[in-house]
């Protein structure tokens, strides 16, 4: 019957094997461009977009990057901003080392004493806090620096402490003084955070200006540091990038293979 549509009895084999192609042909291309792709989207959105997965993600990020992550969205500035590993991670929020250790220096009257024979010993929480409380000078908290504030100045292990607790640090500083509003001002110096520090700054013309500068209620913060800095400068004064140091007492700033080294020696 012409204009009426033909049966499937009535196609060749030919044309039957042909239709077939086709349809499997459309089927294998959609499966492959457009559904694939649309599982990989879901897949990767639904783990950016799972707090618990997004946190632990991000938390591998260097600081400078996990600051800059903020930028990307406002559920990614959330979850950083409500997590408190990360807000620790940043330094924004104080946190506990809860590694404490005792230097036991060797008697230098004893000529056969060697720098090697004078170690480390870890004490506990509660050991160390009574002899805090009895002015001991000799006993730590393993702390962390804020590395994108300073660089360590790589002072050999009892050298950092031969001065009753002082550990030294070379800045430069990598941020720029001028910007009043900036978030890293809040950024604590140390973790655990040091209520006070005692500062040695160059300046141009020659000036050596130290101060001691304690912290509010949470501890010494950039912006903390920051401030003298201005104050000599608004006296007319240029400041040495190469030449600040920063010392706080009761931190032991040391990797866990260090204190290995010197310990039991």
């Amino acid at each position: 019957m012409a204009g009426s549509k033909r049966r499937a009895d009535d196609l060749s084999d030919g044309e039957r094997a042909h239709k077939r192609s086709d349809t499997r042909y459309e089927t294998f291309k959609a499966t492959t461009r457009s559904d694939t792709q649309s599982r990989k989207e879901g897949v990767s959105n639904a783990v950016l977009l799972t707090t618990e997965l997004l946190e632990n993600i991000l938390h591998h990020l260097p600081m400078k990057d996990l600051l800059l992550a903020q930028r990307v969205s406002r559920k990614w500035q959330g979850v950083i901003g409500q997590s408190k590993r990360l807000q620790q991670q940043l330094f924004f929020t104080p946190k506990e080392s809860g590694s404490c250790w005792e230097f036991e220096a060797g008697d230098d009257e004893d000529e056969s004493e060697t720098a090697v024979q004078r170690g480390f010993r870890k004490i506990t929480i509660a050991e160390h806090i009574e002899r805090i409380k009895q002015g001991d000078p000799w006993v730590y908290e393993l702390g962390e620096l804020n590395t994108l504030l300073f660089r360590s100045d790589n002072f050999r292990l009892d050298e950092r402490v031969e001065d009753g607790g002082y550990e030294s640090f070379i800045s430069p500083w990598y941020m720029p003084v001028w910007d009043k509003h900036a978030s890293w001002r809040r950024m604590l110096i140390t973790q655990p955070p040091a209520a006070r520090v005692s500062t040695d700054f160059d300046f141009e013309p020659a000036f050596d200006h130290c101060e001691h500068v304690s912290g509010g209620q949470t501890g010494v913060t950039a912006g903390d540091l920051f401030k003298e800095v201005e104050d000599a400068e608004d006296a007319g004064c240029e400041w040495d990038f190469e030449r600040h140091s920063i010392t706080t007492t009761g931190l032991l700033f040391a990797s866990p293979t260090e204190l290995e080294e010197w310990s039991d020696a």
